[in-house]
């Protein structure tokens, strides 16, 4: 989602219904989760062993960046998305370009449009 306004609501209507409270997690801390579970499935040789022997905090993240992840574009895009350079390599999507931002605020407006309409029905 990209409206504020629609992202606010999804998240607190999630809350309510899953009876907890989603966090803003900041993007180095995200980081370093993310290396902490990578460590942990490589030594725990698969998916199901690293379930099994995963930690409530752990399985506490994981949840918290599924959900922010679908709710909420920019959230994800800062933490997780990655996008290949021209002329090689790859780089974060923290910094968006000036025409990408435009698309995004595009985005938002109209999502935000369809949000108002749908709160009017």
């Amino acid at each position: 989602m990209y409206s504020t306004q629609v992202i606010e609501s999804a998240i607190s209507r999630y809350e309510s219904s899953a009876k907890h409270r989603l966090a803003r997690i900041d993007p180095d801390r995200c980081a370093s989760w993310v290396d902490h579970l990578s460590t942990r499935l490589t030594k725990c040789g698969t998916e199901e062993e690293f379930w099994k022997q995963s930690t409530r905090e752990e399985k506490l993240f994981i949840r918290n960046e599924r959900v922010m992840s679908m709710l909420d574009f920019r959230y994800a895009s800062e933490r997780y998305y990655v996008l290949q350079r021209d002329g090689g390599g790859v780089t974060t999507f923290t910094k968006p370009w000036e025409s990408q931002e435009i698309v995004l605020r595009r985005i938002a407006a109209l999502e935000q449009q369809m949000f108002d309409a749908a709160l009017r029905v």
